[in-house]
């Protein structure tokens, strides 16, 4: 009858110490961590993130356009964006129904709002950014484009005019 009972504590007592944390084991902090922890879904044809949510989102100071800039200007390698401060403009700033903040940004060339381009900081009910998404061209970042104008506003009015 021993030998019968041997083998039920052995094995409930392996498991048991198994679910025990070892000595060696150190609690993280979510913040030291946030960086890496962060699932990206790319944009295979454009080579860009189309969407980057953070597994363990840092509480922010501030729900604005300052602090959403500031967090892409921190982590631009992680979302591919050479100079966020410089190529984005604030387009909107809207608090939803479930207290989500979502701040959306305009990508700019020379002053001029790139076609298409537009990125859009998630913030959770806890001033938590919990995402960022949306589409951003890097190769007009990049590149030396001319924006001067080659028509003066009133030849473009006489023109529209004129086609009308």
């Amino acid at each position: 009858m021993k030998k019968i009972l041997i083998a039920p504590i052995i094995l409930s007592t392996t498991l048991f110490s198994a679910a025990l944390p070892s000595n060696d084991a150190l609690a993280v902090q979510p913040h030291e961590h946030a960086i890496n922890a962060a699932s990206k879904e790319w944009n295979v044809k454009a080579n860009v993130p189309l969407f980057v949510k953070e597994k363990q989102a840092v509480k922010r100071l501030a729900v604005n356009s300052n602090d959403a800039l500031n967090y892409l200007d921190q982590h631009k390698n992680k979302i591919v964006m050479k100079n966020p401060k410089a190529s984005l403009k604030v387009k909107e700033s809207k608090k939803d129904e479930l207290g989500m903040t979502h701040i959306r940004f305009h990508q700019t060339k020379n002053g001029l709002p790139v076609e298409g381009s537009e990125i859009i900081v998630h913030y959770n009910q806890n001033n938590e950014i919990t995402a960022v998404n949306g589409s951003y061209n890097e190769q007009v970042e990049t590149s030396e484009l001319n924006t001067s104008t080659l028509v003066t506003s009133e030849k473009a009015v006489e023109a529209a005019k004129a086609s009308v």
